[in-house]
């Protein structure tokens, strides 16, 4: 599967529309984007143990004794997610069809319009766990739901989504009430963001019906939630501010925004803002474990933040974390899932932490956010934003990018004689960036919003390289940064950040780096890090030019020992295995 590096062709949704005026393109995301694509279409395609089924898919909404899996009490969950995240992101030169499975589950709704057990009373003296689960699994069904309207059109799903949104308004006074709130303070994945995180659904389901109960509630719930995190499930929490960003995109309303931004930047400047990139299961301290759908959300509220506001903070906070924690979270089977967190990095669960219930399919649901925002075309300047590798084309230009080492070459396969604008990202990780025009010097005009600009009628055949001079720095536990050049002569615990990438060390390549005892282990970096030309284990996940063979000394014995630095998105091309990212590090004597 990793050799074909292509997962699908795709175009913008009504799920995730385009700028105005914008022209819809088609991309194709190859490399290791599309690699890592098309490790999880595959999973559910021909994956096993277990196998994505009809029977395994229903069974939340279905509720068969016969058929036990786990967390069918959550009803909707499974099922709409894969729902969903297969409608926006189908694979390429598969027969899978996903109206019969739609249909499906649509049969198993209930008269007042939920999905799950019929005889749960909302009453408010009983709501409690059981309740807040059924309301999570409800609420991803409805988001499931919409995203499959948006590219199915389908009028009997729109009404199916209908009647859960009416069943979802009519318990929302009585799961808001203080006595509820108070009863299910501390209960993580059971507790309030269960019923919060319903204004996503809610938010899609007006912007297709622009029934104004809908956006009423969801502007209802967006007041009810709570502005500590506490000790909380993190992904409940995030998918609810995502939610919240869906009522701004379609208010306009400068409170909704301000109010998400104020959260975010208070998780940023936090202890539960991870230095790898996002964040673990649960807020508030106490918790070992990440979550593959707390990092898919990050990484997509950090991309809305990013087109709501044009700030490019914003857009590197999303890739700090696809390119370091979302990436390193995926597992070789394209699962995505639970990894156990060390103050060093990470290390192997007792049993694998593949997420078939949830994290896999909101890992392929994030990939349809980026896969929209590595290019955008708006009148006629075209922005690179991320740099991936794709095949981007609109009837007017077709260009393909490729990441080198250090940089990225874009080539042009067609253009119309039109004058267009690139605009390629000139990012914080970076100290200067060359660019060449068909291999000769190119000058650029640079603006205060941070991305450079050619102008000029392109042909086919242009080729536009540019060459970036990547920043190396330390970044301490109190979040100082150190240059290369600065590491002092006594060690430091600190992350190392080639780039956009974070370097550490992998046990499955370095088995005794890890030997007993390595946490007091110093890492002798020199002034300029020299990468290695020979790369045995090459794969589309490998990063090339990124591998860098330094000495140390192993806590224990003096005598140098040498281990290879490499990327932590790596990680994904073997079974699990200790991945330390913060080690002690000192200039080479």
């Amino acid at each position: 599967m990793l050799g074909l590096g292509i997962a699908c062709v795709l175009a913008v949704t009504a799920a995730t529309a385009a700028p105005q005026n914008a022209q819809i393109p088609s991309v194709r995301a190859e490399g290791e984007l599309g690699a890592r694509i098309e490790l999880v279409q595959q999973r559910f395609l021909e994956g096993t143990e277990p196998a994505f089924t009809d029977d395994f898919i229903l069974a939340d909404v279905a509720l068969r004794p016969d058929y036990p899996r786990r967390f069918a009490e959550f009803s909707g969950d499974i099922s709409g997610r894969y729902l969903g995240a297969l409608a926006l992101m189908p694979p390429e030169g598969s027969d899978l069809t996903l109206a019969g499975l739609a249909h499906r589950i649509l049969s198993y709704q209930r008269e007042d319009g939920r999905f799950g057990a019929a005889d749960l009373s909302f009453s408010e003296k009983d709501i409690d766990r059981p309740h807040m689960a059924l309301l999570w699994g409800n609420g991803r069904l409805l988001v499931g739901l919409m995203e499959y309207y948006s590219v199915s059109q389908d009028k009997a799903v729109l009404d199916g989504a209908r009647r859960l949104g009416d069943f979802l308004l009519q318990v929302r006074q009585n799961c808001s009430s203080e006595e509820v709130v108070k009863r299910l303070e501390g209960q993580a994945a059971f507790g309030f963001i269960c019923f919060t995180q319903l204004i996503e659904g809610l938010a899609a389901l007006y912007e297709a019906t622009q029934d104004t109960r809908y956006l009423a509630g969801a502007e209802e719930m967006a007041e009810w939630f709570q502005a500590t995190r506490g000790k909380q499930h993190s992904h409940g929490y995030l998918s609810t501010l995502r939610g919240m960003m869906m009522l701004y995109e379609l208010t306009g309303k400068a409170e909704e925004l301000k109010r998400v931004e104020t959260h975010y930047d208070r998780l940023i400047k936090s202890p539960d803002y991870l230095v790898i990139g996002g964040v673990a299961e649960l807020f508030g301290g106490g918790n070992e474990r990440d979550e593959g759908c707390s990092e898919a959300d990050f990484l997509r509220l950090s991309l809305q933040l990013w087109k709501a506001t044009g700030k490019v903070t914003y857009l590197e906070r999303a890739e700090r974390c696809l390119l370091n924690h979302f990436y390193a979270n995926q597992f070789k089977s394209g699962d995505f899932g639970h990894h156990k967190i060390t103050p060093w990095g990470f290390a192997p669960l007792e049993g694998v932490g593949r997420a078939w219930w949830c994290c896999s399919m909101h890992g392929l649901r994030a990939f349809r956010d980026v896969v929209d925002a590595i290019v955008v075309q708006e009148r006629d300047e075209i922005q690179v934003n991320l740099f991936q590798d794709v095949t981007w084309n609109t009837p007017d230009m077709t260009f393909r990018m490729r990441c080198e080492k250090t940089g990225v070459r874009l080539e042009v396969k067609a253009s119309s004689a039109q004058r267009k604008t690139l605009a390629i990202r000139n990012p914080s990780w970076a100290n200067a960036a060359d660019i060449t025009l068909n291999g000769a010097p190119e000058s650029v005009s640079s603006a205060q919003d941070g991305y450079m600009r050619v102008n000029r009628a392109w042909k086919a055949g242009d080729t536009l390289q540019v060459v970036f001079d990547y920043k190396v720095v330390l970044e301490l536990r109190d979040r100082t940064r150190i240059a290369l050049s600065d590491l002092p002569t006594e060690p430091v615990a600190g992350t190392l950040f080639y780039g956009p990438r974070i370097l550490g060390v992998d046990s499955v390549c370095d088995p005794d780096f890890h030997g007993e005892p390595h946490v007091g282990n110093v890492v002798h970096l020199p002034k300029q890090l020299e990468a290695d030309h020979d790369v045995s284990h090459a794969s589309l996940l490998t990063v090339p030019g990124a591998h860098f063979t330094v000495s140390y000394i192993h806590e224990g014995f003096p005598e140098p020992c040498h281990v290879t630095l490499l990327p932590f998105s790596e990680q994904t091309q073997h079974r699990q295995g200790i991945f330390t990212v913060t080690h002690y590090y000192q200039a080479r004597p």
